[in-house]
């Protein structure tokens, strides 16, 4: 410091600098470096409290993100339960049941009669099945072809599937018919449930809701999908969701809940649906199931927020994903939600065409899009952590994952955020700490020469009262 003095009273002495200079220069040595240090010093200690900030917050968004998931589906069960124990579901499954051998046998009818009808509804099924329900199957579904062995087996099927499906108004969808002329012994059943079993539906999302009588008969559908009046114990869709909910839940108690996981649908044109199934007992007897269909939409919007990720604290670029041991997702992802064509122009090519039909017929990437990430990897070995790594788009991102078990089914969950977007909060940190630093100084530097200039002025004053003080007096 004593050099420093002499340093600059030598440069005040000799070379006649101004003191507000003298004063700066000395303001620049001593307060510069100390803001430096402290400034480096600072953005040190904001980068490593960054760091945990970040994990802390993905950590409790999966983990809240996860319970989500939990309480969508505790949900979905305890409806299921309430709906089978309910007066009017057990009351449909027992009409339903007693109204299929009146199809079968229409005493208004002569034999000839009915043969000819159902003779012609059998050839309105297969242009229906070939011209209606194949074609669309096949944009998404490889290597399948119309065969008769698709067509229900039993005679009420038959009709059935014609009164609400083939001979229907092209223009109106099945849900929306509630009554038919070719099966009125049925029909009077159906006017009387579906009303409200359709409004359940709706209420709840689901897409669709079936009743499988003690044989296996499908009784009832909300939708009149091909399953319809099926019997699932020869079902040509034997390997489906429907049938494996039915199997299942056959030998399951009362208030038991089977969940079978999201896998492509064929009757619903290959859409990737989980099912749902209970036990419908009257009283002690058990009569029927009551089987639920989900599709991955509701799913999505629940653990999306609505599709309003920034609304969760995820910025521009962090989800939630969630995907089974197979690597495929559960719910849709960010990513292709807002860049829909990028999902087409990343999967083009005739090898990927089932796919991009698929995603563009559902407006859906869930089940299409496979996955294999470091956190999904580690998750299906039942680890949960945080770790950096490359994302299912090439992106480079901070994960936090763990595994999440929904019944038997056993899925994957992870929050993740860009790593740029991670960087750019301690970027912004930095940026706020060097700004501090840069105000302190022109405040003090303002300062400095503001009491610089009023020591000078105050030195001439009193230099001046000096002079006069020494000057001889006229008397």
């Amino acid at each position: 410091m004593k050099v420093l003095a002499n340093s600059l009273r030598y440069l005040y002495t000799h070379f006649k600098v101004k003191t507000v200079f003298v004063v700066f220069i000395a303001f620049g040595i001593v307060s510069i470096p100390a803001l430096m240090i402290n400034s480096f010093v600072a953005i040190r200690i904001a980068e490593d409290a960054v760091s945990p900030i970040i994990a802390e917050k993905l950590i409790g968004l999966r983990n809240n993100k996860a319970q989500v998931v939990q309480s969508y589906f505790d949900n979905k069960f305890h409806i299921i339960q309430l709906l089978a124990s309910s007066d009017e579901i057990i009351k449909a499954t027992n009409d339903f049941e007693d109204s299929l051998p009146l199809i079968n046998n229409d005493f208004l009818k002569t034999p000839e009669q009915q043969k000819l009808a159902i003779d012609q509804s059998r050839k309105n099924l297969k242009r229906y099945y070939s011209k209606v329900f194949l074609t669309e199957l096949q944009e998404t579904t490889p290597n399948v072809e119309f065969s008769e062995v698709m067509l229900p087996k039993s005679t009420a099927g038959i009709l059935l599937q014609d009164a609400f499906m083939a001979s229907a108004d092209p223009s109106t969808l099945p849900i929306f018919i509630t009554k038919s002329e070719k099966v009125l012994a049925y029909s009077n059943f159906h006017e009387k449930y579906h009303p409200s079993l359709k409004k359940l539906l709706a209420e709840n999302l689901f897409a669709d809701i079936y009743i499988v009588g003690k044989g296996g008969d499908v009784l009832y559908s909300a939708q009149k999908k091909v399953d319809f009046a099926t019997n699932v114990t020869d079902s040509f869709f034997k390997t489906e969701g429907l049938v494996k909910a039915y199997q299942e839940s056959a030998h399951a108690n009362k208030g038991d809940v089977i969940f079978v996981d999201f896998a492509p649908y064929s009757p619903s044109y290959g859409r990737a649906s989980a099912f749902i199934a209970t036990p419908i007992f009257d009283v002690d007897k058990k009569v029927g199931t009551l089987i639920i269909q989900l599709t991955t939409l509701d799913l999505t919007m629940q653990v999306t927020n609505y599709f309003r990720w920034n609304e969760d604290g995820l910025g521009d670029t962090g989800e939630v994903i969630i995907t089974g041991i197979d690597g495929r997702t559960r719910i849709d992802t960010r990513k292709f939600v807002n860049e829909p064509e990028l999902f087409v122009n990343t999967h083009g090519g005739v090898e990927n065409k089932f796919l991009v039909n698929s995603f563009t017929k559902f407006n859906s990437d869930s089940y299409i899009l496979k996955m294999q990430t470091v956190g999904i990897e580690n998750a299906k070995k039942g680890k949960s952590g945080i770790d950096a790594y490359t994302n299912y788009y090439g992106q480079k991102v901070i994960g936090a994952y763990r595994p999440l078990n929904i019944k038997n089914a056993q899925w994957v969950i992870a929050s993740e955020v860009s790593k740029d977007q991670a960087d750019a909060l301690v970027n912004s940190l930095k940026r706020n700490v060097w700004y501090a630093s840069f105000c302190i100084l022109l405040v003090v530097g303002f300062l400095s020469y503001f009491f610089a200039k009023l020591d000078r002025k105050s030195t001439r004053l009193n230099s001046s009262h000096v002079s006069e003080s020494r000057m001889p007096s006229s008397a």
